[in-house]
């Protein structure tokens, strides 16, 4: 009986474990080695290794989450975030696969027409000590034939940086001139450097240092 009644409890303990791991979007509970003053809170669960959904950045808006520097005048019908705590989210969010000839399967989303200095903040979860070289799914285009940089960096900090893009960074993109043929049409690179990420809870930064019209699907670790 003592043998059956631990049982059962490490049985319930392993659920609910499991079970707090998943919740509502902007919802996922946050752990302990990301700081108290991050006002950001997981759009949606984000393991390391896995692939990270770019419309997946965390919830709290410009300056916090996000930094969007060319915000349009009329911003756009996003696919997904529409708004939060009642104001619009400015990253303009695409449906990837609606145009004639996009490369994507049905239903792809990802973050559109990004340009130099703004970035994207994420709550991921490392399972476990590891390197990754990230392969990064883009497009980016010039209907005149030209082409364009791509200079992108990822890094991990806490949440309570100001300028998080002001960290180290690692497991990036440096190319010298791409045009994918298409905003729509999209391409996987593989970083140009390994990024070591340690086993906990992270806030992930998708820093834009030398980009224009860049479109991002996903990076896969």
């Amino acid at each position: 009986m003592i043998g059956q009644i631990t049982c059962s409890l490490a049985l319930v303990a392993v659920f609910a474990v499991a079970t707090s791991a998943k919740s509502l979007r902007g919802h996922v509970p946050r752990k302990a080695l990301v700081s108290p003053a991050y006002a950001g809170v997981p759009y949606e669960a984000i393991e390391i290794p896995g692939v990270l959904e770019a419309e997946f950045f965390d919830v709290g808006g410009e300056g916090v989450t996000y930094h969007t520097d060319a915000v349009p005048v009329v911003l756009p019908p996003n696919v997904i975030r529409l708004n939060e705590d009642g104001a619009k989210v400015t990253v303009q969010i695409n449906d990837l696969s609606a145009a004639v000839a996009g490369s994507e399967p049905a239903g792809a989303i990802g973050v559109g027409m990004g340009v130099t200095g703004e970035w994207q903040r994420y709550t991921v979860t490392a399972l476990e000590d590891g390197t990754y070289l990230p392969t990064w799914r883009i497009a980016t285009y010039d209907p005149t034939f030209g082409v364009f940089p791509v200079e992108t960096t990822l890094t991990i900090g806490t949440g309570a940086e100001a300028d998080p893009c002001a960290l180290p960074g690692a497991g990036g993109l440096d190319l010298a001139g791409v045009n994918t043929g298409g905003y729509k049409t999209f391409e996987s690179y593989t970083s140009k450097d390994p990024i070591a990420i340690p086993a906990g809870e992270h806030v992930l930064t998708v820093c834009y240092v030398n980009v224009n019209t860049f479109e991002l699907n996903f990076i896969d670790f």
